[in-house]
């Protein structure tokens, strides 16, 4: 199993698919997801689902290795730092003037946005009120609390849920070797439906041995 897999199960690929099928994209999407590692490959195949020859993901089409490379003109990610700035806010609503280059449609993804202030997303609003035909937004979320309610309102809402215990477990049989059962039941255990922290987990040593240390006590409290 890789991330590809976890994508074509999840809610956003099944939203995404219906919407492209029934002629009904929505002008912006959110993305509500606090998974770090599905975060940034969901907005990775998001795209490449949006701009695809063939709307499974084929993953050989020039779109897609162009988007799989970061290479695609048309897929503009923001912000550069930890959060969305108002300049860069304004640098989107200018860019959103400008027509695609090589699809037919221009992607925004924005993330990080619920640590976006008030004025980062309220510079937004022009274009998120007045949509374009060329333009499409995927803003992702870790929570909707910070998210202005003006913003909210013009967004179709994803909410992707924690992975399943088995998910976590088959991706990480498949994408980590030579890993002792101890280890793998450990990152299970401690992942809570997170794929970020399961890998966290295994690759990080000072992680790995405190989770351990935990497991420990959990396991022999009287």
């Amino acid at each position: 199993m890789d991330l590809l897999d976890i994508y074509r199960q999840s809610t956003t690929y099944q939203i995404l698919a219906k919407d492209i099928q029934g002629g009904t994209l929505c002008h912006t999407y959110m993305l509500v997801i606090s998974d770090e590692i599905l975060a940034n490959s969901f907005a990775k195949f998001f795209a490449m689902q949006l701009m695809c020859e063939d709307p499974s993901i084929c993953c050989k089409c020039n779109n897609c290795n162009k988007i799989q490379h970061n290479n695609m003109a048309d897929v503009l990610y923001f912000p550069q730092g930890s959060k969305l700035t108002v300049e860069e806010s304004r640098q989107i609503v200018d860019e959103s003037f400008v027509l695609p280059y090589e699809a037919d449609k221009k992607l925004f993804v924005i993330n990080n946005f619920d640590k976006a202030t008030p004025q980062s997303q309220n510079a937004l609003l022009k274009v998120l009120e007045e949509p374009t035909e060329s333009n499409m937004f995927l803003i992702i979320t870790e929570s909707l609390s910070t998210v202005l309610p003006t913003i909210q309102s013009r967004a179709k809402k994803i909410i992707e849920k924690k992975l399943q215990d088995d998910t976590i477990r088959e991706y990480i049989k498949s994408n980590y070797s030579d890993l002792t059962d101890d280890k793998l039941n450990i990152a299970c255990f401690v992942a809570g439906g997170d794929l970020s922290v399961a890998c966290k987990a295994i690759s990080d040593d000072k992680y790995q041995k405190m989770t351990e240390d935990i497991v420990y006590v959990v396991n022999n409290l009287k």
